[in-house]
C-alpha cells in the first residue's frame, strides 16, 4: 500500500483549486483525484518584460536570497510533491524523490550560485499532462530573465503547480499560476522540449558486463519520461544468457498468447507490468513495451545510439576503456556507466536536463540577407579550429583594421582577449567521490550567438570560444571593424527584409551540458 497521506490532506484542505494571480471563469475541470480545478481568465501576453534585478546589486542579492529560500521550501515539501504526482499521474514516489525533486533543488541552487542574467523569448512555463515534474525547476532560470513568470497548468498538473507556485510566492518570487485547458505553443518550443526528453533511456548491455546487475536495473527502471526505458541493446554474444535470465524472472507469453494485439516479435517476457520484446519488427510500440535488440560490434552500437538519440543511456560494461569510448562517442545528454538513475554530484550536473530548456527559450529566428547555409558551414568550421589559431586571426584583424574607433583604443581591444582561456571550455567539470566520478562537458548548442548591439569585448570573447556572431543593430562607425573581422571570422549583422532565416541563441545561453557518471 502506497502512503499518500500528505497529498490527501493537502487536496482536502483546498477542495477547489484556483489560479494564482488570475480570476476564475465559470468553467472548470475535475482531475483524476476528483479535485475541482477552475479555469482562469488568463490570456497569454506576448509582450515580454525583462527582469530589472540586474540594474543594481541589491536586486541581485534579493533574487539570490529568494532562490535560496525556494530551494529550502522545495526540500521541506519534496515528499508532498512526490505523493501528489503519484496520485495524479501514477508516477512512483521513489522515482520522483530520487530524480525529479533532487534535480529541482540542484537547479535552483545552481542558478542561485552562478546568478547569470538570461534573455528569453517567453516568460511562460507550460506544464502539460506529460511534462516531467522536474520541469518546474526551470522557473529559477525564468525569474533571471523576466520581470514576471507565468506557469500554465492543465488539470493533470494543476495541483502540483499550485503547490509549487505557492512556494515560489512564499519565497518572494514574482510567479503566477494560470489553469488552462491546453497550453498554447505559439511562442516557445514546448513540443520540441517534450519530444527531446521523451526519447527516454536506452540500456546497453555489453559482453563485458555483469548481466544480472544490468537486468536488475532495467526491469525496475523509471516508468515515466524523461527517464523511461525505451529499448535495450544487447551484444550478440550474450543474447541467449540474457534471455534465460529474463525467462527465469518472468511470466513468459508464447507469441500466440501475447496480451497486446499487433505485437510482432520472436519472444516476450512480462516483468513488473512491462513487456520486454525480443526481435520486435513492428513500427511502433506501447509505452509499456521495451524492445530488446542485438548488436555485434561497438561501431554498430555507436551507430544505433546516434540514430535513436536517446536522452539518457545506462551503459553496462566492465572494461573502462571501452565504456569511455562509447559514452563519449554518443550524442546522449546523460550517461550512467554501470548504474541508472543516480542524480548525486555537483549541482551543475543538473544542467544536463535544464540546459535543453534553456536553449529552447533562448533561441530565436532572425532574417539575414546572406547565404545562411554557407555561413553556418563557415561558423561550424570556425568552431573546429584550434583556439590558439582563432586567437591569432582575431589579433591580426584588430592590428590591421582601419576602423578609427578601434585604432584609437587598440591596446584595450587586444587586452580584452587576454583573460580568455585557450581551451574555451572552462565550464567543464569533474567531481570525484568515494562512490564514483561525475564528468560534465559543455557543448555548443548552435553555431550563432545573437547580440542586440555591438559589444566589442563580449563579441570577441564569443568568437574566440568558437561561435559565430550575429549583431542585430550596428552603427556606421562599427561596420568597418565588423567587416574587417568578417574577413577571418563568422561575424554578421542583420540584413534587410526578404532575407533567409537564421537560427541564433542568446549570449547568455550558449551551451548544453552532457554528463557522464561512472
Amino acid at each position: 500500500m502506497v502512503d499518500t497521506t500528505k497529498a490527501k490532506e493537502y487536496m482536502k484542505s483546498k477542495e477547489v483549486f484556483h489560479s494564482l494571480g488570475y480570476s476564475d471563469t465559470v468553467e472548470y475541470a475535475v482531475d483524476s483525484c476528483g479535485n475541482k480545478v477552475m479555469y482562469s481568465d488568463y490570456k497569454r501576453n506576448i509582450d515580454f518584460v525583462a527582469s530589472s534585478v540586474w540594474e543594481d546589486q541589491d536586486g541581485v542579492t534579493t533574487l539570490s536570497s529568494n532562490l535560496k529560500e525556494l530551494a529550502d521550501l522545495i526540500e521541506e515539501n519534496k515528499l508532498l510533491f512526490a505523493q501528489i504526482d503519484y496520485m495524479e499521474r501514477k508516477k512512483p514516489i521513489k522515482e520522483s524523490l530520487n530524480i525529479d525533486m533532487k534535480l529541482i533543488v540542484q537547479n535552483i541552487m545552481y542558478v542561485n550560485r552562478v546568478m547569470t542574467q538570461k534573455r528569453y523569448t517567453s516568460n511562460v512555463l507550460a506544464m502539460q499532462g506529460r511534462s516531467p515534474l522536474c520541469a518546474l525547476g526551470f522557473v529559477a532560470q525564468l525569474v533571471c530573465g523576466a520581470g514576471h513568470v507565468v506557469v500554465e497548468a492543465v488539470p493533470h498538473t494543476a495541483v502540483l503547480c499550485h503547490l509549487f507556485v505557492t512556494l515560489c510566492r512564499k519565497a518572494g518570487l514574482s510567479v503566477s499560476l494560470a489553469f488552462v485547458k491546453e497550453p498554447s505553443l505559439a511562442d516557445i518550443d514546448c513540443d520540441l522540449i517534450i519530444r527531446e526528453v521523451q526519447r527516454g533511456c536506452i540500456f546497453v548491455v555489453t559482453e563485458q558486463s555483469d548481466i544480472d546487475s544490468a537486468i536488475d536495473n532495467f526491469i525496475v527502471s523509471a516508468s515515466q519520461d524523461p527517464w523511461r526505458i525505451r529499448r535495450v541493446l544487447v551484444q550478440e554474444s550474450i543474447v541467449e544468457p540474457l534471455k534465460q535470465i529474463l525467462e527465469w524472472r518472468s511470466n513468459r507469453f508464447p507469441n500466440s498468447l501475447l496480451p497486446t494485439p499487433n505485437v510482432e516479435c520472436n519472444s516476450a517476457y512480462n516483468i513488473h507490468d512491462r513487456l520486454f520484446l525480443f526481435e520486435y519488427t513492428g513500427l511502433e510500440h506501447s509505452d509499456h513495451h521495451v524492445v530488446i535488440e542485438a548488436y555485434r560490434t561497438d561501431e554498430e552500437l555507436l551507430s544505433l545510439l546516434n540514430t535513436y538519440k536517446p536522452f539518457t543511456v545506462s551503459l553496462w560494461c566492465a572494461d573502462i576503456s571501452q565504456a569511455n569510448q562509447i559514452a563519449y562517442g554518443i550524442d546522449s545528454t546523460v550517461i550512467w556507466i554501470n548504474d541508472f538513475g543516480s542524480i548525486d554530484g555537483p549541482i551543475k550536473s543538473s544542467q544536463a536536463f535544464y540546459s535543453i530548456i534553456d536553449i529552447s527559450y533562448a533561441k530565436d529566428r532572425i532574417e539575414l540577407s546572406i547565404d545562411v547555409e554557407k555561413q553556418t558551414a563557415r561558423a561550424l568550421n570556425w568552431s573546429k579550429q584550434d583556439p590558439s589559431k582563432r586567437y591569432t586571426l582575431l589579433n591580426m584583424a584588430i592590428e590591421k583594421t582601419e576602423s578609427i574607433g578601434v585604432k584609437e583604443k587598440k591596446a584595450d581591444v587586444l587586452k580584452s582577449l587576454e583573460p580568455i582561456d585557450f581551451d574555451g571550455e572552462d565550464g567543464n567539470f569533474v567531481k570525484v567521490t568515494n562512490v564514483g566520478i561525475c564528468v560534465g562537458i559543455e557543448k555548443r548548442a548552435m553555431p550563432f550567438v545573437l547580440f542586440s548591439e555591438f559589444e566589442i569585448k563580449n563579441v570577441l570573447k564569443c568568437l574566440l570560444k568558437g561561435f559565430g556572431v550575429v549583431i542585430s543593430s550596428l552603427s556606421e562607425k562599427d561596420k568597418v571593424f565588423v567587416d574587417d573581422l568578417g574577413k577571418c571570422a563568422p561575424i554578421l549583422y542583420k540584413g534587410v527584409s526578404d532575407s533567409e532565416e537564421c537560427l541564433v541563441t542568446s549570449r547568455f545561453s550558449q551551451y548544453k551540458v552532457k554528463v557522464v557518471r561512472s
